[in-house]
C-alpha cells in the first residue's frame, strides 16, 4: 500500500514495515516500546483521507495515526459490530470517509472521521445542523482543506474550541476549550487555508 507521502507500507506475518525510498532499509514503527503489531499476522492495509493507517489482522482492525506510532482505535467483535475478527480486506471511499471491512463472515462498513481534503471551502458540509443541545454525538465538518486548522467561535468572535482536520474532515464534540458543553446559540466555523489565510466556512446552530 502506498500512503499520501508516497511511503510503501507492507503487512507481514509479524507486523508492519514501510519504505520511504527505493533501496533503503524498511522502517518498523514503534508503539509503546514495541514494533507495531509485531505479534499479529497482517491481512489487510488501507490509508484514509487523513493518511491514517487501517490495519486488518486475524484479531480485529487497528487504526493508527499517519506515522503508525499512535493507536486511534482497535475494533473487535467485542466492542464493535464487526462480524468476525478475521479480516480479509479493507477498502476506503475517501470522499465520504466510509470504510468497508471484509471478514471471513461477510462485509460491514463504518463511516470514519477522515476524508480527502479540498482546495476550497465553498462546499463545506456540516452535519447534523442545527444541533439539539441534548445531542450526544459529534458534529462532522467535511470538505475542508487537507488537514485544515478549524476554529469554532461564537458570534462575538470569542474562540470556543480549535480542531485539527483528518484530511478533509474535522469532528466537534460540542465541548469548549474548558471542557464544558456549549449552550444554545450560533457558532461560526473558521477554516485555515494552506497559505495561512482564514475564512468563515459555515455556521453551526445549537438549539434547546
Amino acid at each position: 500500500m502506498v500512503d499520501k507521502e508516497d511511503y510503501v507500507w507492507i503487512g507481514t506475518g509479524k507486523g508492519v514495515v514501510y519504505y520511504t525510498f527505493a533501496g533503503e532499509d524498511g522502517i518498523r514503527p514503534i508503539v509503546e516500546g514495541r514494533f507495531l503489531l509485531s505479534e499479529e499476522r497482517v491481512t489487510a492495509l488501507a490509508v484514509d483521507g487523513g493518511n491514517r493507517k487501517w490495519i486488518g489482522t486475524e484479531r480485529g482492525v487497528w487504526l493508527f495515526n499517519d506515522s503508525g506510532e499512535e493507536l486511534v482505535y482497535n475494533f473487535t467483535t467485542q466492542n464493535s459490530p464487526l462480524l468476525s475478527n478475521k479480516i480479509v480486506d479493507i477498502e476506503i471511499e475517501e470522499q465520504s470517509g466510509e470504510v468497508f471491512i471484509t471478514t471471513d463472515k461477510g462485509l460491514i462498513s463504518f463511516r470514519s472521521d477522515a476524508t480527502t481534503g479540498k482546495t476550497s471551502t465553498e462546499e463545506v458540509k456540516i452535519f447534523p445542523n442545527p444541533v439539539n443541545s441534548g445531542f450526544s454525538g459529534v458534529v462532522g465538518i467535511s470538505n475542508l482543506y487537507t488537514d485544515a486548522l478549524v476554529k469554532i467561535v461564537d458570534v462575538s468572535g470569542k474562540l470556543v474550541n480549535q480542531l485539527q482536520a483528518n484530511g478533509g474532515t474535522a469532528s466537534w464534540n460540542m465541548i469548549d476549550y474548558n471542557g464544558k458543553r456549549v449552550g444554545s446559540g450560533v457558532y461560526l466555523v473558521i477554516a485555515s487555508a494552506p497559505d495561512g489565510s482564514e475564512s468563515v466556512a459555515g455556521k453551526i446552530v445549537v438549539v434547546d
